[in-house]
This record gives structure tokens, C-alpha cells and sequence, in this order.
């Protein structure tokens, strides 16, 4: 939540995804700003009372008009939950920390990125401009705090010592003290009086012996020799091969554009995509055509290398962790199959039909003749008792791979829970001619039937047939016996 600089408007976002603006004086809703698509995480007033800042778990920043609530810029660029955003006290630049352990600095008037600001190990939660907007504090899940100087982005002092997560940060009116909550269960308030302290550095060291009764004897700078070595007096810098990033980071610094697309080309080959992309971004500005069709392909990229994660999440049934990293992938490439499958089987899992069913529709709708999505969109038609459409679909899963033992008894369902058990047994003996043990035959079965059982879907017919199947396999193994 925020406040008008005026005092007379409360803004609020909230995780159905909308902000809205409320009257501070009687408590009416004066708007309701719609256009996030997950979570609002965060909002902030620019100092004229003018703009309204967003930030969302859907990894984007809006800017509203205060007034009319309609948007004025979508800021994109971070690659996870927009956790904080913050105005500078001359309004004309927006800080905003995210989930992708980056903060960001745009220009509040054109929506364009200033800056990308790395240091971070672990998400950014909180971002704060001092009184002066010369610093910018950032508190992270890294346990740390670090200043930043907010017009050329470098950082100027890292704050230690908590012991868990950073949730917020916030500077003092005359900007000397930085105040901070932890989920350590402390708060910390830090001296940054050093920060206006502009004397020079010999009178500083003078005052500090003072207090410390100490004295300053001598202050110079002095040459440093060169170390002799095996081969020369003179130290000869190190001859960087070409796949290390420092081999190009001279040439990068004053502007080549093939330089800034190669170090982006290393960190991309390292799966450092966040940076990988700040490089090809800076490259593609310069008008260098590869670093463009690099930063079209990155996303792809990304999603594809978290897919990788998935099936070790599977064999742990970590399902909310499937979903969650899915999510992520989709959002990177809308269009890859496999994520909205293993998230609908997760859905599935979890009893989550009606998100499961979306999400294998989808699947089906980028690959039509998949028989793995069309059979489990059929099990969960089955499941939520339309059988008609179950039916259907299962069906094609069977005629694209008829000796499925899955799609085979999810079809004898389909006709045995809409009381044609003749056409079931069918495909039930199909299901016991394909079944090779007994172990692949009791737990599938037995679940399928306790589970129309439990929803009262002809609980004597399902008693009945499963006792007929277990007798059929019987036969079927004593026959090989014989």
C-alpha cells in the first residue's frame, strides 16, 4: 500500500491481480486498475502525485495515471516476481528489485531502462531512494543490505549481519540513518552519516584518530615497485584466451558492439542468462543483428534449461515445485508442450481438475497427435464425471498407440461408467491381455475402481467388474502356467 504525496489517496494492490485507488478521507474506492496478470506486490506514488508505479508477480511494472487510473508504460525486462518498486524524490527515475536477484533503474518519464544493477545472490524485496537520491538501498534473501549510487549504478557499501531474509528497507528524512526488518525477527537501524560526509579523506583519518586515540603520522601515495619474476622485472598482464569474459570486457567498455555481443555469447554458454542478456541487449542498441536474434531465442533458452529441473521434481512428487518453475516457463515461451503437461499432471496430482483439463487442452492444442496429453485430458474428463467427452478424447489417444494398457482401461471406462459394460469388457480383456504382471495390474485398477466407488459411480458394478478382471487374470496366468 502507498499514499498520495497529498495524503488524500490510498493506493493498494492485492493477489486477485488489481490495484485500487481509495478515497483517504471516506474510505470509497475511487478506481480499480486492471491489467496485471498475477499478483500486485507493490505500488508507489511519484513525488507529484501524478504516476503510480506496480510491480507484479508477473514480472512486469506498469505505470498508471493517478487521475484517470488509465496505464501509461508496461516495463519489462526482469526475468521473476517484481518485489519492490520505489520512486526517486525527483520523480524522474523508478527503482524496482526483483525475484531474478536484479534491481533496476528506468526512466520514469520514457519507461526505458537506465540501469541493471547486480550484486545480489538471492532475491531483491525491497528498494528505497535516499532523501537526496544519490543512494539506493536494497535489502535481499542473500542476508544483506547494499547501497547503490543511484546515477551511475555502482555500489558503494554492503551492510552484514542478519541472519535471514531482508524484507524491507527505508532511509531516515535527512537520509543519515537506514532503517531495516528482517525475517530474523530484528530490526536494524545503520549510521550512513559517511555518505555526506564530503571533508577530505586525510582530515577524516585525523578526526577517526581522535576518537580512537590514535595518531596520523604520515599520509602519501606512494609508486608500488613491480615484483621481480622468473622472466621479467616488469609484470606483463595475463593473456586472456578468447571464451573468458575479460579477453572482451575493454573493448565492450568503450562501445564495441561485437565485443558487449561475444561477453554476452560467455555468459550465455555459462547459463548466466540475466547477464547474457544485459550484454546482447547493450550489443542489439549498437545495432548488432546477431545480438538481436540472440536476445529473440534467450527466452526459449531459459525455459528449455529449466525444464531440465522438472523430472528430478517428478521422481520426488514435488508437485507445487513443478507447477511453480512451469509457470515460470511458460511465461518465457508460451508455446512449449512439455511444460504445460508436466504442470497439468501436477494439477492432476494435486486434485486441481479444472487447471489440470486447461492446461492438457493446451498441450493438445500445440501437439494434436500427442495420445500421452489426449489420454490424460481423457483421465481427467473421467474424473470430473463427463464421460461423453472423456470418451471422445480417449479415443483418439487409443487409435494413435491401441497397445497403451492406460488408454485401453480408460476407454473400457468411459463405456462401463455410461452403462455399456458389454463394449467395456472389451477393452477391459484387451487390458488384461496387454497387462504382463501382477504388479503392473493391482495398483492401477483397484485405484481406478475404489475411485468410482468413492464418487458413487455404480459401486456394485465397480465391485462386480473388478472382481470379474481379477479373475480373468487368474486365468491368464495359470493358463501360462499350464
Amino acid at each position: 500500500m502507498g499514499f498520495s504525496p497529498d495524503g488524500k489517496t490510498l493506493a493498494s494492490g492485492s493477489w486477485d491481480n488489481t490495484i485500487r485507488l481509495w478515497d483517504a478521507e471516506t474510505g470509497r474506492e475511487r478506481s480499480l486498475l486492471t491489467g496485471h496478470t498475477d499478483d500486485v506486490s507493490s505500488v508507489s506514488f511519484s513525488p507529484d502525485g501524478k504516476t503510480l508505479a506496480s510491480g507484479s508477480k508477473d514480472n512486469t511494472i506498469r505505470l498508471w495515471d493517478a487521475e484517470t487510473g488509465r496505464e501509461k508504460s508496461l516495463l519489462t525486462g526482469h526475468t521473476s516476481y517484481v518485489s519492490s518498486v520505489s520512486f526517486s524524490p525527483d520523480g524522474k527515475t523508478l527503482a524496482s528489485g526483483s525475484w531474478d536477484n536484479t534491481i533496476r533503474l528506468w526512466d520514469a518519464e520514457t519507461g526505458r531502462e537506465k540501469s541493471l544493477l547486480t550484486g545480489h545472490t538471492n532475491d531483491v524485496s525491497s528498494v528505497s531512494f535516499s532523501p537526496d537520491g544519490k543512494t539506493l538501498a536494497s535489502g535481499s534473501s542473500d542476508k544483506t543490505i547494499r547501497l547503490w549510487d543511484a546515477e551511475t549504478g555502482r555500489e558503494k557499501s554492503l551492510l552484514t549481519g542478519y541472519t535471514d531474509f531482508v524484507l524491507n528497507v527505508s532511509f531516515s528524512p535527512d537520509g543519515k540513518t537506514l532503517a531495516s526488518g528482517s525475517s530474523d525477527s530484528t530490526i536494524r537501524l545503520w549510521d550512513l552519516s559517511f555518505l555526506y560526509d564530503s571533508r577530505p579523506m586525510e582530515e577524516k583519518l585525523r578526526d577517526a584518530g581522535q576518537d580512537y586515540n590514535l595518531r596520523l603520522v604520515n599520509l602519501e601515495l606512494r609508486p608500488i615497485p613491480p615484483e621481480r619474476n622468473l622472466y621479467c622485472v616488469r609484470p606483463r598482464p595475463p593473456k586472456w584466451p578468447e571464451t573468458h569474459p575479460f579477453y572482451w570486457l575493454r573493448k565492450a567498455e568503450s562501445g564495441d558492439a561485437d565485443a558487449l555481443l561475444q561477453l554476452g555469447i560467455i555468459h550465455n554458454r555459462d547459463g548466466s542468462y540475466e547477464q547474457a542478456k544485459a550484454w546482447y541487449q547493450k550489443a542489439a542498441d549498437k545495432g548488432n543483428a546477431e545480438a538481436q536474434e540472440r536476445l529473440r531465442s534467450l527466452p526459449k533458452q531459459q525455459a528449455l534449461h529449466l525444464l531440465k529441473y522438472v523430472d528430478d521434481y517428478l521422481k520426488h512428487k514435488e508437485y507445487d515445485r513443478i507447477i511453480e518453475v512451469c509457470t515460470d516457463i511458460i511465461k518465457l515461451d508460451p508455446n512449449l508442450y512439455n511444460a504445460y503437461r508436466y504442470r497439468g499432471l501436477s494439477y492432476g496430482m494435486m486434485n486441481q481438475l479444472e487447471q489440470a483439463e486447461a492446461d492438457y487442452r493446451k498441450a493438445v492444442q500445440l501437439f494434436p497427435d500427442s495420445e500421452i496429453a489426449l489420454g490424460d485430458l481423457g483421465w481427467v474428463l473421467i474424473r470430473q464425471g463427463r464421460f461423453e467427452e472423456a470418451q471422445e478424447v480417449t479415443k483418439k489417444a487409443h487409435e494413435l498407440d491401441s497397445d497403451s494398457f492406460a488408454w485401453t482401461v480408460n476407454l473400457g471406462h468411459t463405456y462401463f461408467l455410461q452403462g455399456d459394460s458389454e463394449t467395456a469388457r472389451k477393452y477391459y480383456e484387451k487390458t488384461v491381455s496387454i497387462i504382463s504382471n501382477e504388479e503392473d495390474f493391482r495398483p492401477e485398477l483397484e485405484a481406478d475402481f475404489r475411485l468410482f466407488i468413492g464418487k458413487g459411480w455404480k459401486v456394485e458394478e465397480s465391485k462386480a467388474m473388478l472382481k470379474w478382471m481379477e479373475d480373468e487374470f487368474r486365468k491368464k496366468k495359470s493358463s501360462k502356467h499350464d
